[in-house]
């Protein structure tokens, strides 16, 4: 089915402007009087720092995500090889 109707589905972030924001809207529902947990910070190597950063970018540039206002709740990036490469 997929393929018969692969015109109607998105492959790409660039295929998906303007998607509505009531369906991909996430929030954290933090009780206010709870303790923020931070996760230390991740590093990489160069070049997956670079894979990491091409992404964000990509992300960022199609609205998919945006900039967040809660960093104290947060956890690092976790990068998972897809079994394509």
């Amino acid at each position: 089915m997929i393929r018969k109707y692969s015109d109607v589905f998105a492959w790409t972030y660039e295929e998906m402007p303007g998607l509505d924001k009531d369906v991909t809207k996430h929030r954290l529902n933090v009780i206010p009087l709870a303790r923020p947990v931070k996760q230390g910070v991740r590093f990489y190597k160069p070049e997956v720092e670079l894979n990491i950063k091409d992404e964000v970018v990509k992300l960022l540039g199609t609205r998919f995500i945006k900039p967040i206002q809660h960093p104290t709740w947060l956890s690092s990036i976790v990068l998972v090889i897809k079994k394509n490469g």
